[in-house]
């Protein structure tokens, strides 16, 4: 069953990137994350795609088709640089899951970006700390032998399993700070899980970029960016508020209603009030 956290965009908002330094990524990492997005009905599950592309220093984590329709939409940009004319917009993929999440270790960050209709949302702060307890325990995922951790985060008490013969201490999500790479984690109801797929040596430089734009609003701290977001959950017709294009109101009356029934809908998010 499709379930839309986010609606797909009237538009394809152009994020011109701003660049800000070179990264090295070693590996590619793929996850299937399943979740159930309303905490009353457990029949209701959600699956996607989750990429992450992780170093020993920095790490990049959002959806796999995020990743795909970012990397059209450059690729497109690059093309109308070089010509006069706008070329053909393909098939875009569409995500369910929008946000995208950075980690800097040596500099103890973490960016959290993610989309409200054609509007954009950001904030950075403090990577969170994870008081890991070491179980015993061992299974073997994807080929890889892995040892059994536990942690508690927003509320939930998760179950983790980590493999020592990746040594990069990083994971799905906002989780991190084991002594080898996170290849499954859960909470302990199963209503949120990461399971890995596939893990490829993958090693490469790219370039820092953080969205900005005419739609973009970059907010210091997580409790601002909260502010913001219920903001618009309260109103969701703020959502595709925009001037590049011109939409039907009975268009926009329809895309507005969808959305307000999605988010009555999805009362279960990883992070617990």
């Amino acid at each position: 069953m499709k379930f839309f956290l986010l609606l797909p965009l009237f538009i394809c908002a152009k994020l011109h990137a701003q660049i800000e330094q070179l990264v090295q990524y070693d590996y590619r990492v793929t996850y299937d994350y399943t979740f159930q997005p309303d905490k009353k009905d457990s029949t209701i599950v959600v699956t996607e795609d989750m990429l992450l592309e992780a170093g020993p220093l920095y790490s990049n984590f959002c959806s796999y088709k995020l990743f795909q329709r970012d990397s059209v939409i450059y690729v497109m940009d690059e093309l109308m640089k070089k010509s006069s004319s706008p070329p053909m917009m393909p098939r875009m993929p569409r995500p369910q899951i929008q946000y995208k999440i950075f980690k800097e270790h040596p500099e103890r960050q973490m960016h959290y970006a993610t989309a409200f209709g054609v509007k954009r949302a950001s904030y950075h702060e403090t990577l969170p700390v994870f008081n890991w307890q070491l179980e015993e325990g061992e299974d073997s995922i994807a080929g890889y032998a892995c040892k059994k951790a536990t942690t508690s985060f927003a509320g939930r008490d998760y179950i983790a399993w980590y493999t020592p013969d990746i040594a990069i201490a990083d994971g799905p999500y906002k989780f991190y700070g084991l002594p080898g790479l996170i290849l499954a984690i859960y909470d302990n109801r199963q209503q949120h899980k990461f399971t890995v797929t596939s893990i490829e040596k993958k090693p490469r430089v790219a370039m820092l970029a953080k969205w900005k734009g005419m739609y973009m609003q970059n907010f210091p701290t997580k409790e601002a960016f909260n502010a913001y977001a219920d903001k618009l959950k309260e109103d969701p017709a703020q959502m595709y508020e925009q001037d590049l294009i011109k939409v039907s109101q009975e268009m926009t009356d329809q895309v507005v209603e969808n959305t307000k029934n999605a988010i009555a809908r999805f009362t279960n998010p990883l992070e617990l009030p």
